[in-house]
C-alpha cells in the first residue's frame, strides 16, 4: 500500500470514528432528554397519583361519615316514631281486652294491624341501611339448628289458621345438632320468607321443609299463592320493589322484605333461589354453609323474669321519660294488680333509692336525658350491690341489649318498644 493510500484509510478511520462519535454523542444527549421527560412524566404521574388517593381517601371518608350520620339520623327518627306507636299498640291492646262490642273490637284490629305494618316499615327501613352501610355484622352463637327452626316455624301458625291455610313444616334435621350462627339474621330470613308465602297466598297451602347436606342448611318455602310472572322474576330481589303495582293496596309493604333477605344472605355467604309462575304458587329456597359447634348452647335472650305467681312482685319501679309511655306500663302491671311508682329519669331514680329500695322489679328505660338507663343501672349496681329485685331494660333498640355483652351482664332481660300485654306476661 502506498503512503498516499494508507493517509487516505486513515482519514477515512479517523472521519469514520468522528461520525460515530458524534452520533453517539446525539444519541446519548436524545436519551438524556428522554430520561428527563420521563422522570418529569413520573413525577407528575406520581404527583397525580397521590394527589387522586388523597382524594378518594377524602370521598371515602365523607361517605362513611354521611353513612354513619344517615345511620344516627334514621335510628333517632327510629325510636321518636316508635316510642308514640308503642303508646298506639298499647293502648288498643288495653282497649281490646274491655271492649265486648264486636264492631268497635273489629275496628281496633284495624288499627293494632295498621301500627304493626307501620312498625315492620320502620324496622325494614333501618335493617336496609344498616346492611347498605356494611356496618352490618355477623354475630354468631351456639344453637339446636332444629329447635330454633321449629320455633321460627311455629309463629305462624295462628297467620295461617287465620287465612284457612294448610300450613305445615317438615324439619329433617338431627334433634342433637349443634351449629355456629346467627340467630337472629337466620330468624329474619325465614320470618321475611314465611310470612310472604302466607301473605300472598289466599288458598292452599304454605309448606317449609328444611334439611342438612354436605354441611349445607337448605330450607325451602313452598306455597300455592299467586305466584310471579317471569318478567318480574328479576327484579324481586331489588329494594322497594312490589310486583303487580295495581294490588299494592291489597298487599300492603314496604317492597324491602326480599332485598333484606338477600343482603343478609349475602353477608352469611349463602345463597337464594327461587321457582315461580304467575297463578300457580311459589318455591324460595335459601342454601346457607354451617359450622359444627364445639360449645354448649348459650342462653337465650329471653330471660325469665317474671312468672305465672305474679303478686310475688308486690312493687314495681318504672323509669321512663315519657309520661305517657309509663303510664301506659303501669295500667298494663295494674290488670295484674301489681302496684307501680314512676320516675321520669336517671337522677330521680337515684335519688328515690336513697330512701326506698324496697322493689321487686325495675322497668328502666334506655333512652332518657340527664343519665340514660344504662348508667343509672351501673349506679344502683354499684352503690345498691345488696339490691335484689331485677332489673329489665325498655327499649326501641333490642340489637343494643342482644349485640352487647355489657348490657346482659347489667340487666336481667329486656322489653322491646312497643310493648304490649303478652309481651309483659312473656317476660
Amino acid at each position: 500500500m502506498s503512503e498516499n493510500d494508507y493517509k487516505r484509510t486513515l482519514e477515512r478511520e479517523r472521519l469514520s470514528r468522528k461520525l460515530a462519535e458524534k452520533i453517539l454523542e446525539e444519541k446519548s444527549l436524545e436519551l438524556f432528554n428522554l430520561n428527563q421527560e420521563l422522570q418529569k412524566a413520573n413525577d407528575s404521574l406520581e404527583r397525580k397519583v397521590k394527589l387522586r388517593t388523597a382524594e378518594l381517601e377524602k370521598a371515602k371518608s365523607e361517605a362513611e361519615e354521611l353513612a354513619e350520620a344517615k345511620m344516627n339520623f334514621l335510628s333517632m327518627i327510629s325510636h321518636e316514631i316508635r316510642t308514640p306507636l308503642g303508646t298506639i299498640l298499647g293502648y288498643t291492646d288495653l282497649l281490646k281486652e274491655k271492649i265486648k262490642n264486636a264492631e268497635n273490637k273489629e275496628m281496633l284490629s284495624k288499627i293494632s294491624y295498621s301500627g304493626d305494618i307501620l312498625l315492620s316499615l320502620i324496622n325494614n327501613v333501618l335493617e336496609h341501611s344498616r346492611l347498605e352501610s356494611s356496618n352490618e355484622r355477623i354475630k354468631t352463637k351456639s344453637i339446636n339448628l332444629k329447635l330454633e327452626l321449629e320455633k321460627i316455624c311455629m309463629i305462624f301458625d295462628l297467620g295461617a289458621n287465620d287465612k284457612k291455610l294448610n300450613y305445615s313444616f317438615d324439619i329433617k334435621i338431627d334433634d342433637e345438632l349443634m351449629i355456629d350462627i346467627d340467630l337472629g339474621k337466620l330468624k329474619q330470613v325465614l320470618i321475611n320468607l314465611i310470612g310472604n308465602a302466607i301473605k300472598f297466598t289466599d288458598e292452599g297451602y304454605v309448606k317449609i321443609t328444611a334439611l342438612v347436606e354436605n354441611m349445607n342448611l337448605e330450607i325451602s318455602v313452598l306455597d300455592t299463592g299467586r305466584g310471579i310472572s317471569k318478567k318480574d322474576l328479576d327484579q324481586i330481589f331489588r329494594p322497594f320493589v312490589q310486583v303487580d303495582r295495581d294490588e299494592t293496596f291489597k298487599y300492603i309493604g314496604s317492597g324491602l322484605g326480599l332485598s333484606i333477605t338477600k343482603q343478609i344472605l349475602d353477608l352469611m355467604q349463602g345463597e337464594i333461589s327461587v321457582e315461580s309462575r304467575e297463578g300457580a304458587g311459589s318455591r324460595f329456597t335459601i342454601l346457607l354453609p354451617l359450622k359444627i359447634s364445639n360449645s354448649e348452647v348459650m342462653a337465650t335472650n329471653e330471660i325469665t323474669v317474671l312468672d305465672d305467681d305474679f303478686s310475688r312482685y308486690k312493687k314495681i319501679l318504672i323509669v321512663e321519660d315519657n309520661n305517657i309511655n309509663a303510664e301506659l306500663l303501669s295500667k298494663i302491671l295494674s290488670k295484674f294488680e301489681i302496684q307501680s311508682d314512676i320516675v321520669n329519669d336517671g337522677d330521680e331514680c337515684l335519688e328515690l333509692f336513697k330512701k326506698n329500695q324496697e322493689y321487686d322489679l325495675i322497668f328502666m328505660d334506655l333512652r332518657m336525658p340527664n343519665i340514660d338507663g344504662l348508667e343509672t343501672t351501673k349506679s344502683l349496681r354499684e352503690i345498691y350491690p345488696d339490691f335484689l329485685g331485677k332489673i329489665v331494660l325498655l327499649t326501641a333498640e333490642p340489637e343494643a341489649f342482644i349485640e352487647n355483652s355489657e348490657f346482659k351482664s347489667i340487666f336481667d332481660g329486656f322489653i322491646a318498644k312497643p310493648y304490649k300485654i303478652q309481651d309483659i306476661k312473656k317476660i
